[in-house]
């Protein structure tokens, strides 16, 4: 091949490459701002937080998930992560939950005691282990999931409720733990 038929070559790649690009740019999406929601609605969060802050409350020794920031977490994490079929598990989910507070306790989540929200999440709980095996994910089951990584993963969650060792440190293979220690977030 002579340089001629190399350079032009090498400008039809370049031609089509520059072609291409507007087609490759679609599938990027505008970044959002932290406080701009992805995939709740704000009536939908505000659940999601509550439902949230049952399953993990504040403590003397933590903030609970609420105080964590779970629900911003957990909004970006479904619209960016989670497949559709599961997001529509989950928006199902909160419409059914919605339904069985008001079968439960005659009103939506948010209004219901906190009593009553730990007494229903306890019964969604039950039925969302027995339904696994079954097929499909329970809506609560991702709730709850969502819920635990969320927190965890938080600054509070790893450092006020787990024990953390920042990285780098030493390696120690042989870690004290007394019955009543809180576990580790290494």
């Amino acid at each position: 091949m002579n340089r001629r038929d190399a350079t032009g070559l090498l400008m039809a790649i370049a031609g089509g490459t520059m072609a291409g690009l507007p087609t490759w740019l679609t599938a990027c999406k505008e970044a959002a701002t932290p406080d701009q929601l992805i995939f709740f609605t704000p009536d939908e969060l505000q659940v999601v937080e509550e439902v949230a802050d049952t399953i993990l409350p504040d403590t003397p020794d933590s903030p609970g998930a609420k105080a964590a920031g779970i629900g911003p977490f957990m909004d970006r994490y479904v619209g960016d992560c989670l497949e559709v079929s599961a997001q529509e598990v989950l928006r199902s989910g909160l419409a059914i939950l919605d339904q069985r507070s008001r079968e439960a306790g005659g009103r939506s989540f948010l209004a219901l005691s906190p009593d009553q929200r730990h007494e229903l999440l306890v019964k969604l709980d039950m039925e969302a282990e027995e339904q696994q095996p079954a097929g499909g994910p329970h809506y609560f089951s991702l709730l709850k999931g969502l819920t635990l990584l969320g927190y965890f993963t938080s600054e509070a969650g790893a450092t006020q409720a787990l024990r953390y060792v920042p990285v780098p440190g030493k390696y120690d293979g042989s870690i004290p733990y007394e019955a009543g220690d809180k576990a580790w977030a290494l």
